[in-house]
């Protein structure tokens, strides 16, 4: 027997139940609703139109574009996923010129375009020819292909291929059922439907016929009167997420409800962790820590973290292993890079061999993360060092400083940077976003000199009301260094305050 597509799976639900909820996108003005019999019709027309292009300028790839994560583009990104066609995910963050990037890669190996985004769909390079070079690869139809490189702003293509084949895996190998997920629930995306961490869960509720609630634009002022209001079961989201939920009026201690919490995609600060399991209860709140490329994943959750603090839990369906600089193995509590090896990884994750991943003999494969393992397998991170700050020779992860400041109770958020000087080279800058009340300068310099060493002291402290993050949630780190080192300067708003010594 053929297993179980999402077409098939949608035309089950819509006969089934029919006149239940299936989708609704939540915006400013109010939520638009869909139900399973209307979003099965809304969804088939396009897919078949989309079917026939596809057919017709064989081998096709589908592309849908998310920029505004409204309805519209939900109904499109549903009608791909029905068609037996891989399918380009497009961000709405990236530049024009990252955009055609993706694009061309995909046409370089053979694959004709066919645009969701357009009504009818049409196909993107209809009146070109194939490029100079072009070398015929193939990618599996039911692949998604999803652009990674969210923290160094260098996306590459990342080849997918167990989001779509959410209904044909047993129960086992899906792990949001092991989150407290049950079917026909009703559950609550934070991050956008381009991102692995919103998409993955989406997906797994058309699978299962749950409601699926989605954000046009997130506002943590918001979140708890969505969760009362739809009666959300089960809520998504990611650190930067729960700490704007915690810096607005309505903190997850006021809601009415007791959802289900599953956070991903980034370190989460355990100040904001600790906030969310006394609301919750630590039992409801899941913390994943796995990556789009698909290596493995561990699983944590909320009273696992509470007897071992600071740790994103044990594999699940994952061997774990950290090594050190030459790849041997070492032992518990020792520093090293993270390896892991799943069985639902495939040997191929990237599009092109240019972002491939350093893969061991033996078949584990590594993003490059630091962290050790305890005796009982539990793994514990290092925060990710995607550029590092030299102040007189010493080397400083912007990462470890926010880490530590974001432990201060009146920050909602901190970046860190390199500020360039003539005269003394990269000094140490933190961009803070402080939360409800007065928060002083000389306040945060004792906070930082008391918890770090003389090198990771910020010499200088810029006050703002946000940080330039994306809408997955991941700091901007080239926006933020041109923002403090003025080459962007109009965009920083006359929020900002600058204190201490440049």
């Amino acid at each position: 027997m053929r297993p179980a597509s999402l077409d098939q799976v949608i035309r089950d639900h819509a006969v089934r139940i029919g006149r239940r909820t299936a989708l609704a996108c939540v915006g400013r003005s109010g939520a638009e609703v869909m139900t399973w019999r209307e979003l099965d019709e809304a969804t088939a027309r396009l897919a078949a139109r989309l079917r026939d292009l596809a057919a017709v300028r064989a081998p096709s790839c589908l592309v849908v574009s998310l920029v505004e994560n409204d309805l519209r583009e939900a109904l499109a990104l549903i009608a791909c996923l029905r068609v037996d066609a891989p399918i380009l995910v497009v961000s709405g963050w990236q530049l024009e010129t990252m955009r055609h990037a993706l694009l061309e890669e995909v046409r370089r190996i053979g694959y004709s375009l066919v645009t969701a985004a357009s009504e009818p769909p049409e196909v993107l390079n209809a009146d070109r020819a194939e490029p100079a070079g072009a070398t015929r690869s193939f990618i599996d139809a039911g692949c998604l292909l999803l652009a990674s490189g969210g923290s160094t702003g260098r996306p590459k293509l990342i080849v997918d291929r167990g989001i779509r084949a959410a209904p044909a895996r047993p129960a086992a190998l899906r792990p949001f059922l092991a989150t407290g997920w049950h079917p026909g629930q009703r559950q609550l995306v934070c991050s956008p439907l381009y991102h692995a961490a919103g998409l993955t869960p989406f997906v797994e509720g058309l699978a299962s016929g749950n409601a699926s609630y989605f954000l046009s634009v997130f506002d943590g002022r918001r979140v708890g009167d969505i969760v009362e209001r739809f009666r959300v079961d089960w809520l998504q989201m990611t650190p930067f997420h729960m700490s704007a939920v915690l810096a607005g009026d309505r903190r997850p201690e006021a809601w009415g409800r007791t959802p289900r919490l599953v956070h991903m995609a980034d370190h989460c600060p355990p100040r904001i962790k600790r906030s969310f399991h006394e609301a919750l209860g630590p039992a409801n709140v899941y913390e994943m820590y796995t990556a789009s490329e698909g290596i493995g994943m561990t699983m944590a959750r909320g009273d696992e973290w509470d007897e071992r603090p600071g740790t994103v839990g044990r594999g699940y369906l994952t061997a774990l292993r950290v090594a050190d600089r030459d790849g041997e193995p070492v032992g518990p509590h020792v520093i090293g890079e993270v390896y892991m090896r799943s069985g639902a990884r495939t040997a191929r994750s990237y599009l092109t061999a240019a972002g491939r991943l350093r893969v061991s003999p033996d078949g584990f494969a590594t993003l490059g993360d630091v962290g050790h393992l305890d005796e009982d397998g539990y793994l514990y991170l290092r925060p990710r060092q995607i550029s590092t700050i030299s102040v007189a020779g010493i080397t400083v992860s912007p990462a470890e400083v926010e880490a530590e400041l974001m432990e201060h109770p009146r920050i909602a958020d901190v970046g860190v940077c390199s500020y360039i000087s003539g005269q003394f080279g990269e000094r140490v800058v933190a961009v803070v976003v402080p939360s409800a009340g007065e928060l002083a300068e000389s306040d945060v310099r004792g906070w930082a000199r008391a918890r770090l060493s003389a090198a990771q002291v910020p010499t200088r402290y810029v006050f703002t009301s946000a940080l330039p993050r994306r809408d997955t949630g991941k700091l901007d780190r080239d926006t933020l260094f041109a923002l403090v080192n003025g080459t962007n300067a109009d965009q920083w708003g006359k929020a900002e305050r600058t204190c201490g010594n440049p």
